[in-house]
């Protein structure tokens, strides 16, 4: 009886001692969703039945919480997806906000910020280069076309200098292996 009580106090001290720093994703979303709508954490690469989590919005609200550093994206089943933009987080140590709507954001934690700053510069530098584009294909002005083209050039050089520049200072975290990936 002596074994099992020492045991069962061994095994309970190794299993409360997980001193892995964790992460918690405190959510809102206003995007029409309803309470007990579920949201799901998916890791952007390798996702599986396994590694995929959920919970439930009430209240405008939800939380995620976990240990497991990674890039990952915050969406809603498939036929609700279009009432809010799917977000990339990454799910690293610290309090995450984020919030689910037309135009979703995240904050509150480094990494979380500069992808953030990421997403707005590709917003930019898509909405830059769809401008050229679209003048382009209306047969614009060549003063125009030249205006709109020099736009769109530093708008993507922008995006490429943010993510050298993040990957320059911070090397070998999440964040900039993930931007390793678009260079």
């Amino acid at each position: 009886m002596k074994r099992v009580i020492f045991l069962s106090a061994i095994l309970l001290l190794l299993f409360s001692c997980n001193n892995k720093p964790r992460y918690r994703i405190e959510g809102t979303v206003t995007a029409g969703v309803a309470d007990g709508q579920k949201i799901y954490l998916v890791p952007m690469t390798g996702a599986n039945w396994g590694n995929v989590d959920s919970t439930y919005a009430y209240n405008g609200k939800f939380v995620f919480e976990g240990d497991t550093e990674r890039v990952s994206i915050i969406r809603l089943p498939f036929r609700q997806r279009m009432q809010a933009q799917e977000l990339l987080v990454v799910t690293e140590p610290g309090v995450i906000k984020v919030h689910l709507d037309t135009n979703s954001i995240t904050s509150g934690t480094p990494q979380n910020n500069l992808i953030q700053q990421w997403k707005d510069l590709t917003i930019q530098r898509n909405t830059a280069s769809n401008l050229y584009l679209s003048a382009n294909m209306r047969h614009a002005s060549k003063d125009s076309i030249a205006m709109l083209k020099g736009h769109a050039d530093k708008a993507d050089s922008t995006f490429y200098q943010f993510m050298k520049a993040t990957i320059k200072k911070q090397p070998g975290n999440t964040i900039a292996k993930f931007f390793q990936q678009y260079l």
